[in-house]
């Protein structure tokens, strides 16, 4: 039986303690299904594409299907692909193309899967071309940078293997949410004072 309202009640220090490090954190990337690979992994988000404010988190939440090309840097060929997450390789072009082309056949959002196990902080290609070579004419890549309204994040190689090994023969199912907040591994947008600055990557 609860007790009354007693507006003296107190509550013991402890027990605010338990309460707060149990909240959520607003940070993860989740595998929700198959079950053998449930579970939460590290991850990056990008510094473009829709970014969380302090008020409206980011979440992303679907099937994973596996982009042909893989990189990504040609038009998207997959039927299967409106409404879904699409899973792209590292590859050969700049992180800002790979996106943009999900979002031109309705991706719901990216996941860019590292050609190593570093996370890395994916940085507008300014001064280079699609391919990542020197363009100074180019302050920004165009149109790509400003043009996406999709999540994205990156994951390294060897979580990106364990996804693509059960996509041959069942679907895989996401969710992460990112909001404005500091973590570990999300700090600011330019990833000053961030264990990942030394890893700003604009794509190959």
């Amino acid at each position: 039986v609860l007790p009354s309202h007693n507006p003296t009640m107190r509550i013991p220090t402890h027990l605010l303690l338990i309460v707060c490090l149990h909240l959520p954190t607003l940070s993860s990337f989740t595998v929700e299904s198959p079950r053998e690979i449930m579970g939460s992994y590290r991850h990056q988000s990008a510094v473009f594409g829709i970014q969380p404010t302090l008020d409206y988190p980011i979440e992303a939440r679907g099937n994973i299907v596996w982009i042909s090309p893989r990189d990504a840097c040609e038009p998207i060929m997959n039927a299967n692909i409106s409404g879904n997450i699409a899973l792209i390789d590292q590859g050969t072009c700049v992180f800002e193309r790979k996106a943009f082309m999900a979002q031109e056949v309705n991706a719901s959002a990216v996941i860019i899967v590292f050609n190593d196990n570093q996370l890395k902080i994916m940085m507008p290609a300014e001064n280079k071309n699609v391919w990542g070579g020197p363009d100074p004419g180019h302050s920004i890549i165009n149109p790509y940078f400003p043009n996406v309204h999709i999540p994205v994040i990156g994951i390294t190689r060897e979580i990106g293997d364990i996804l693509k090994d059960h996509l041959w023969y069942q679907q895989v199912r996401v969710q992460w949410i990112e909001d404005q907040y500091q973590t570990r591994f999300d700090l600011d947008l330019e990833g000053n004072a961030s264990p990942l600055s030394p890893f700003k990557s604009t794509g190959p």
